[in-house]
């Protein structure tokens, strides 16, 4: 029994190090190998992604179609997941988990838009295990300077079968539909409806809308009552 708390510790502590180690460098840091972590994702950062199996709970999925341009075609499959027993930012931060399966053309990014406000990881996914399906996962992850965008790219842009990839984040909630970005070696982009994250409000912002509401309310009926007056005379 000590030996299993000893090992959910040291898990902690190499979680606690990468972010720590990311914050400092002002970059991005690397999932170490082992620690179960994804690779977390600064603004203006990089990584290489790291491919491991994940345990989740499935909150929605989005099935989209891209292409009709001169851009790729296919269709994006996006999976929206709670439980993540290695959710770097918490078991009930959402996790956007892609499959993206390409029917014509090719795809060297994914660019999706709406992660300014929360944290992030990303990793990549090529095994039977994980939610997002078989494919050729991408090389790297970057994220835009404003910590808006977050893409995917594939060294050797892909042409065939279909790749699975995730963000992870701090989010509790998410919106649809906004657009992705799949883009393809010449530059060349499909848009894609996808999911992205949504702050759900906390309890006290709760609070003060409902009694927003209800100051309102004798405001309505006060022009309600004129109106009527008005009416009448």
């Amino acid at each position: 029994m000590r030996g299993a708390s000893m090992k959910s510790v040291g898990r902690l502590l190499a979680v606690s190090c990468l972010t720590v180690a990311g914050l400092g460098a002002g970059t991005s840091a690397l999932a170490a190998s082992g620690t179960g972590a994804p690779a977390i994702l600064l603004p203006g950062g990089s990584v290489s992604l790291p491919d491991f199996p994940d345990g989740v709970a499935l909150v929605a999925t989005k099935t989209s179609s891209f292409g009709g341009g001169p851009g790729p075609a296919g269709v994006l499959t996006e999976y929206v997941v709670t439980d993540s027993t290695v959710n770097p930012f918490g078991y009930n931060g959402l996790v956007f988990a892609f499959s993206l399966s390409l029917s014509s053309g090719d795809v060297a990014q994914v660019a999706l838009p709406g992660y300014a406000p929360f944290d992030t990881a990303v990793k990549s996914c090529n095994n039977t295990v994980c939610i997002e399906g078989l494919g050729t996962p991408p090389d790297t992850a970057t994220r835009s300077s404003d910590g808006d965008v977050v893409s995917f790219l594939w060294g050797t842009p892909i042409t065939t079968t279909s790749a699975g990839f995730s963000v992870y984040t701090n989010a509790t909630g998410y919106i649809d539909p906004p657009s992705g970005k799949i883009i393809d070696a010449a530059g060349d982009v499909s848009l894609v409806s996808v999911f992205l994250p949504s702050a759900v409000p906390e309890p006290a912002s709760w609070t003060l809308m409902l009694l927003g509401i209800a100051l309102l309310g004798p405001v309505i009926r006060g022009k309600a009552n004129v109106t009527g007056r008005r009416a009448s005379s």
